[in-house]
C-alpha cells in the first residue's frame, strides 16, 4: 500500500502538483504581483489617495470578501521563462503554505471591485453616487482632459510623452 504525505492526508497537492499547477494551469499568476492590505476608503482624501496608486503602472486596487488590497504588478526573480520556480526547495514559506486549488485564476475571480486606473475609479465612484468621491472623479474628469490624445484613442501623462522623446 503507497503511504500518504502530509499533503495528501491534509488534503492538499503534494509538491510536485502543486509545481505542475502553477507553472502549466495557471502560470505562476500569483508569483507576478504582491498584495497590500488597505484600509478602506472612507473619506475624500482615502479616495485621492487610491487615485494616486492607480496613475501609477503596476498598480491596482481590488476588494474582495477579505477588503481592499493594492495589487503591484512585480515578477518574482526566482521564475524561469516557463514560469518554473528556481528556488522551489527553499522558497519563502508565503508560497510553501499557499494552496495551488485556492487560486483566483484556476477558480472564479473573487474582486468585488477591480480598479485598473483613474478612469475605472471614476466610473466607480460615479456609479456608486458616493459623496465623498464627488469631487475626486471631478479632478478626474478634469485631468484627463488635459493629456494629449494618443493614436489608440489611449492617453498618456504629460511626463511619460516627454520622456519618450528623448
Amino acid at each position: 500500500m503507497a503511504r500518504r504525505t502530509d499533503a495528501a492526508r491534509n488534503g492538499r497537492k503534494s509538491q510536485e502538483e502543486q509545481a505542475v499547477i502553477c507553472s502549466k494551469k495557471c502560470r505562476a499568476r500569483c508569483c507576478n504581483y504582491v498584495t497590500i492590505q488597505i484600509q478602506p476608503p472612507n473619506s475624500e482624501r482615502d479616495w485621492d489617495e487610491i487615485r494616486w496608486w492607480l496613475i501609477h503602472e503596476g498598480i491596482h486596487v481590488v476588494k474582495d470578501d477579505d477588503g481592499w488590497m493594492a495589487i503591484v504588478h512585480s515578477r518574482c526573480e526566482y521564475l524561469d521563462r516557463n514560469n518554473h520556480c528556481l528556488a522551489y526547495k527553499h522558497r519563502p514559506s508565503t508560497c510553501r503554505n499557499y494552496d495551488a486549488e485556492n487560486c483566483e485564476y484556476t477558480g472564479p475571480v473573487p474582486f468585488k471591485v477591480c480598479l485598473t486606473d483613474e478612469q475605472d475609479l471614476e466610473h466607480y465612484l460615479r456609479q456608486r453616487s458616493l459623496q465623498r468621491g464627488r469631487a475626486i472623479a471631478r479632478r478626474i474628469r478634469a485631468a484627463r482632459r488635459q493629456l494629449p490624445a494618443q493614436g489608440s484613442g489611449e492617453r498618456r501623462h504629460p511626463l511619460l510623452l516627454e520622456a519618450s522623446r528623448r
